[in-house]
């Protein structure tokens, strides 16, 4: 059976959600157990299992206890992306003319950036990564949106050209983000186990000490930016949990073992200089700007207090659009409060104020003869939205 990563599906112990990583309890380091049972945090393999891990070149033993044979744990050695002349050890460019690829706008920034993209040269395949990569952040689920909206416009107004030419496109930015998110999104993969195992020790009497959560981190720079982003992503889960059911205690305790975890993480110097969280940590704690309530310029000032160069700012921004861009791709229930939280943050620094999603007129030719009851119905009571100065969005 296929295992779906959710971060925050349930496993019950003796009858009370303690939070996992996965749908499928066979597949979840937080399985189904009883009360008084000891949980071993490891990963248990065959013995013969072992010596192939052992061998491996791509393997690195981060911990072993040699009273139990044959149980190790593990983590995968991936290689660092090539910083270059960028700087940049997450979200690499290989391009050091940042300044002349960047594509720059007001909001909303989409025409202009596919103007941008329309004019790259289809043979070079060398100006078509560069300009995607520099702009990642600005490639996201909007700019789609927009270019399919395009699409179907042109195809109603019987352009064929154009639909063929921005067909196109789409297929060749969906490629090139899919290509340069894939690294990133194996490796959440793998944290959000190894975040599972320590999670798992605040079930025993024994609590994860600093150094074993220095362990589960990692060892590349990748692996211990996931891991702290899947830590952040499972705090703003349980937040927004917690604002569901204000009666219910278990969020709350979730949140206070997560946060002691994301505080060794973001207190040891080494490991956030090595995953360059020295910008990205201090913003990702300030309350979501995703909410009426939220204080823009606390902030703005917050960014301000960070960086002191424009071109700083931008490259903070883009990292912040990338992250956002991720945690698209992965559970929506799991992710989607932290990739809200991001957004907006984004938003709000980038533009001023969270953006909405653009509308676009796609000159859908009139039709009266519908087989859904959904939409038959959605018709006859369409006049009620246009006398209250709605649109409803299919």
């Amino acid at each position: 059976m296929k295992c779906v990563a959710t971060l925050l599906a349930f496993v019950l112990i003796g009858g009370s959600p303690v939070g996992g990583f996965t749908e499928c309890a066979k597949c979840s380091v937080l399985r189904y157990r009883t009360i008084g049972v000891p949980i071993r945090v490891v990963a248990k393999l065959s013995r013969k299992a072992k010596q192939r891990a052992d061998k491996a070149r791509d393997i690195e033993v981060i911990s072993t206890d040699p009273e139990k044979i044959g149980e190790v744990t593990v983590v995968t050695k991936t290689p660092d992306p090539p910083v270059a002349a960028c700087g940049e050890p997450i979200f690499p460019f290989l391009s050091a003319d940042f300044n002349l690829l960047r594509v720059r706008s007001r909001a909303p920034i989409y025409d202009t950036m596919l103007s941008a993209v329309l004019a790259v040269n289809p043979d070079d395949e060398s100006a078509w990564e560069d300009m995607v990569v520099v702009n990642r952040d600005s490639l996201d689920y909007r700019f789609l949106y927009k270019l399919t909206a395009q699409i179907l416009a042109a195809r109603n107004l019987g352009n064929e050209e154009r639909v063929e030419q921005l067909r196109a496109i789409r297929l060749r930015v969906v490629k090139s983000t899919q290509q340069f998110d894939a690294p990133l999104y194996r490796e959440i993969g793998q944290a959000e186990g190894r975040l599972g195992q320590v999670l798992a020790q605040f079930l025993t009497t024994k609590k994860p000490t600093s150094a074993t959560v220095v362990q589960m981190a990692g060892s590349s720079a990748r692996q211990i930016f996931c891991f702290w982003l899947v830590i952040c992503s499972a705090i703003s889960a349980w937040e927004k949990r917690r604002l569901l059911d204000p009666t219910n205690s278990i969020p709350a305790d979730k949140i206070i073992e997560l946060t002691q975890i994301r505080d060794v993480i973001e207190g040891r110097e080494t490991l956030v200089q090595q995953a360059g969280l020295e910008l990205l940590a201090p913003l990702l704690r300030l309350p979501s700007m995703d909410n009426g309530q939220a204080n823009f310029e606390q902030a703005r000032d917050a960014l301000q207090e960070l960086v002191s160069s424009e071109e700083e700012r931008e490259r903070l921004l883009r990292r912040l659009g990338c992250i956002h861009c991720q945690l698209q791709r992965h559970a929506y229930q799991a992710y989607a409060p932290m990739t809200a939280q991001v957004a907006a943050l984004y938003d709000v620094l980038l533009y001023g104020a969270p953006q909405l999603l653009e509308t676009e007129e796609i000159f859908s030719p009139p039709r009266t003869d519908y087989t859904s009851t959904l939409v038959k119905i959605t018709e006859e009571s369409g006049y009620v939205f246009e006398e209250n100065g709605m649109q409803l969005f299919w």
